[in-house]
């Protein structure tokens, strides 16, 4: 018997007790649709977090900062060679990096590059004629892949002062919307060390896309900072260096998550503190990841029990049909055939609840994704909720037809070993 008949046989034999199988098929669809809609939120939510990662900076860098070893409430013994990171010019204070770290830190195994970062502090920010506003302003930083809503990130390689602009600053300097505020000038102001004011344009290139780790201020490329960091070093006493406060450092891509950590301990050892892209995002994946596997393990405990009712189903069709199996025997249908039609019958079963309930889960997920996005969830422009992935729907489609298929293999076993004589006897 062909492979064709097979199947054409088992599949009217499903139809002989309808009612039977639309039970066993929903425990099938209700596995099925739970897990298709967890793997569609899965790779939605992901996939914006990559987006969000790679706006973060590429995955080989890391940022460096002072090593803080003291518990809460102690004081740090002061290392005049360490700097202060304080005053006018400067975005913070406490001990700076030393460059004898940053040398030490460039010797260790694993690292291409290490760079500081320059060190500014701006007061206001104004469009021309315009109210100011406290702004703060940071810098493009190594391979950062900036996110814009509208125009393009700020040109590091120009030398021209270039900004992007967070999407509050649009309606807060009086811009009718993002695309009216490109190529506009908006004019900085901040203080050298002597406390003298000085003030510096730039022209705005792109509107920042709203992530999940959002950007509260203006990102400036590097002629702008280092135009700004040399006036504000007007005033330092002669022979005084400007203090670092952090530093971008570069490891080889070849590096594994093991290697990585070791190398943050190298750097604790030296005084620093190492932190990459995915230890800025680490948590909030960590949580999405967890709600996905719940709802994933609730899908797996639905689907086992569907594979248990479809046992239960197809040992109650050959309990059933114990005559007709003795008659096909002793015409000569061979058990080989005999376990392939009732195996088969769990397969269509199979086939049907991961059809429907994945059918179903597709369509709430992508008619849910485009009223959340829309709606509470506009302000993250770029997410996804829901996302069908077929690569994932094909693995959800197989996972589904091998587990009935082998929930249906010990009645069909049973079946095929069945003795002919003793079948049509059966009463």
């Amino acid at each position: 018997m062909r492979m064709i008949d097979l199947v054409h046989g088992a599949s009217g034999n499903v139809l002989r007790s309808r009612a039977r199988t639309v039970l066993t098929g929903i425990a099938v669809m209700i596995g099925s649709f739970t897990l298709v809609l967890t793997v569609g939120i899965g790779t939605g939510v992901n996939a914006y977090i990559a987006d969000t990662v790679d706006g973060l900076g590429a995955p080989t860098t890391m940022e460096l900062s002072r090593a803080d070893d003291t518990e809460e409430g102690d004081l740090q013994v002061y290392d005049p060679e360490a700097g202060t990171v304080t005053g006018p010019g400067f975005s913070g204070s406490g001990p700076g990096i030393s460059e004898e770290q940053l040398d030490q830190a460039r010797a260790l195994p694993g690292v291409v590059s290490v760079e500081p970062f320059e060190t500014i502090l701006v007061d206001h920010v104004q469009r021309a004629g315009g109210e100011r506003y406290s702004s703060g302003l940071g810098a493009l930083q190594h391979d950062n892949v900036l996110q814009t809503s509208v125009g393009v990130p700020p040109d590091d390689t120009s030398t021209s002062h270039e900004i992007a602009v967070p999407a509050n600053y649009v309606g807060a300097l009086d811009y009718s919307d993002e695309t009216a505020i490109l190529g506009e000038e908006l004019i900085f102001g901040f203080r050298d060390q002597t406390g003298a004011e000085h003030t510096a344009a730039a022209r705005v290139t792109g509107v920042i896309r709203p992530g999940v780790i959002p950007q509260t201020t203006p990102v400036a490329n590097q002629a702008l900072v280092s135009h700004i960091a040399q006036v504000q070093a007007v005033g330092m006493p002669s022979g005084q260096r400007r203090p670092m406060a952090n530093a971008g450092l570069v490891f080889s891509p070849d590096l594994d998550v093991d290697d990585v950590n070791r190398l943050k301990e190298e750097l604790r050892s030296i005084g620093l503190e190492g932190t990459t892209v995915l230890d800025r995002i680490g948590t909030f994946k960590a949580v999405i990841d967890g709600i996905v596997l719940v709802m994933a393990a609730f899908a797996a405990i639905t689907l086992l029990a569907a594979a248990f009712g479809v046992a239960n189903t197809l040992l109650m069709s050959v309990q059933e049909r114990t005559r007709e199996i003795g008659l096909l025997k002793a015409l000569g249908t061979s058990g080989r055939v005999i376990f392939w039609l009732f195996a088969l019958e769990a397969v269509v079963i199979g086939i049907l609840g991961a059809v429907i309930g994945g059918g179903a889960a597709i369509a709430l997920g992508t008619a849910a994704n485009g009223v959340l996005t829309t709606g509470m969830l506009s302000a993250l422009p770029g997410l996804n909720v829901y996302t069908v992935d077929p690569v994932a729907l094909m693995f959800v489609l197989v996972l589904i037809l091998a587990m009935t298929f082998i929930a249906g293999t010990a009645p069909a076993v049973r079946a095929a070993l069945k003795e002919p004589i003793e079948a049509l006897r059966y009463e």
